[in-house]
C-alpha cells in the first residue's frame, strides 16, 4: 500500500515541528509539503491532492477561515483534521462550519494525533474527548457528525474494538491505558467516539452493544 499523502499548514512553528516529527515515526504516512501560511495552502492542495490536510489556522480570523474553505474547495477529496486550542462554543462552531473529519486540540497526545490523522484518511470521524462533550452537549453544533440513529453501519476501528473488548473485562479507563501504552485521555477519547457513533451514553450501553455484536467472542 502506498503511503497516504499528508500537508500540514499552521502558523505554529512548535506545532508544525511537532506533526512532522509524527510523520517521521510513522512510515505509512508521508509527509508532501508543509507551510506557516495560509496563503500558500490552495496552492499545495491543488499541487497535491493530499489524502489529508492538518491545519489550525484561526477559524475567528475571516480571512484565514475564508481561505481554508477556498483551499478545501481546491482538492475535494482531501479530509481536513483540524488542531484547536479552544474549546469555546463559538471556535468549535465555527470549526464544524469547515466539516472536519477529525477534529482534536494541542493538548493531545502522540497516540491521539496519530488516530486522528488515520481516522481522517478512512473518511472516518474522530473527535478530541472535549470537543465531542461541547458538540454532544449543545444541540444546535450538531454540524458535520453522523447521527447515531441512522440506518447506516457503525464502523468501528481496530482499537475502538480493542478498548470495547478491555471494558467489557472492567478495566479502568488507567488500566486500559497502561495496557495499551497510551494516555487515559486518549482512552477518555476512544470512549466517546465509540458512544457517540454506537448512540449510548454510558458503559452500560457499550456493553449491550458489544453483546449484541458479538464483539466480545473477537477477543
Amino acid at each position: 500500500m502506498e503511503p497516504k499523502k499528508i500537508v500540514i499548514a499552521d502558523s505554529r512553528w512548535l506545532l508544525l515541528t511537532g506533526l512532522k516529527s509524527v510523520l517521521e515515526r510513522t512510515p505509512a504516512l508521508d509527509l508532501v509539503a508543509e507551510t506557516h501560511q495560509s496563503c500558500d495552502l490552495g496552492k499545495l492542495l491543488t499541487e497535491h491532492q493530499p489524502d489529508v490536510v492538518v491545519t489550525g489556522f484561526s477559524v475567528q480570523s475571516v480571512v484565514e477561515s475564508n481561505r481554508l474553505k477556498a483551499a478545501l474547495k481546491k482538492s475535494p477529496k482531501t479530509r481536513l483534521l483540524y488542531i484547536g486550542d479552544s474549546v469555546q462554543k463559538a471556535t468549535v462552531a465555527d470549526v464544524m462550519q469547515l466539516e472536519p473529519r477529525s477534529y482534536i486540540l494541542t493538548v493531545c497526545d502522540e497516540q491521539e494525533i496519530v488516530d486522528a490523522i488515520w481516522a481522517a484518511v478512512e473518511d472516518k470521524a474522530f473527535f478530541c474527548g472535549k470537543i465531542l462533550d461541547v458538540l454532544t452537549g449543545t444541540e444546535n453544533l450538531q454540524i458535520g457528525l453522523e447521527l447515531a440513529d441512522s440506518c447506516q453501519p457503525v464502523l468501528l476501528s481496530e482499537r475502538e474494538v480493542e478498548i470495547i473488548q478491555l471494558i467489557a473485562e472492567e478495566f479502568s479507563s488507567k488500566q486500559i491505558a497502561e495496557q495499551l501504552f497510551i494516555s487515559s485521555h486518549t482512552v477518555n477519547t476512544h470512549r466517546k467516539n465509540i458512544m457517540h457513533k454506537i448512540g449510548v451514553c454510558n458503559t452500560a450501553g457499550i456493553l449491550m452493544y458489544a453483546v449484541r455484536n458479538e464483539i466480545l467472542s473477537q477477543a
